[in-house]
């Protein structure tokens, strides 16, 4: 038997999932063109003192080390593709809400796509957040695939 509300109350918390994806890569975005004139130099500071790492120890050195290649086409362009995932994901969550299957499919799209990436990633190494990214990504994918009958088709529009 199909209870709606049981079945929205998970589509609002991909929504609001969603919607808090957009404004961290926003504000990652907006944060690093705040960077772009002496990039590594300030960048690496304010990494060092948002993380909490001692410099005496060998992360903080291989974390200079790994921000070497920044300069400020590197950031601007890092910026403008978080700029353009943000979007998206206004999209997606957009789309979810005004129950629109474009929504549905871009959200399914979008978020399949990203799995094999984690996947690579957790084989290379397995870490706690690694496993609940790809784990929550593999049953929003699941659950819109299943609940087609909370979106609009073309006809109902």
């Amino acid at each position: 038997m199909y209870h709606p509300g049981k079945n929205q109350k998970y589509l609002k918390l991909i929504i609001a999932y969603k919607a808090l994806v957009c404004i961290v890569e926003l504000a990652l975005a907006f944060g690093l063109l705040s960077y772009l004139n002496d990039a590594q130099d300030n960048l690496v500071t304010s990494l060092v003192e948002i993380l909490n790492i001692d410099i005496a120890k060998h992360y903080a050195d291989e974390l200079v080390k790994s921000t070497y290649f920044l300069d400020s086409g590197t950031l601007l362009g890092i910026s403008a593709g978080l700029f353009l995932m943000a979007v998206i994901s206004f999209f997606e969550a957009y789309g979810l809400h005004m129950r629109r299957r474009w929504g549905e499919w871009l959200t399914v799209i979008s978020t399949a796509s990203f799995i094999p990436f984690e996947i690579y990633a957790i084989s290379s190494e397995v870490t706690l957040l690694r496993v609940i990214t790809l784990i929550v990504n593999c049953l929003i994918v699941y659950y819109l695939v299943k609940h087609k009958e909370l979106f609009k088709s073309k006809t109902e529009i």
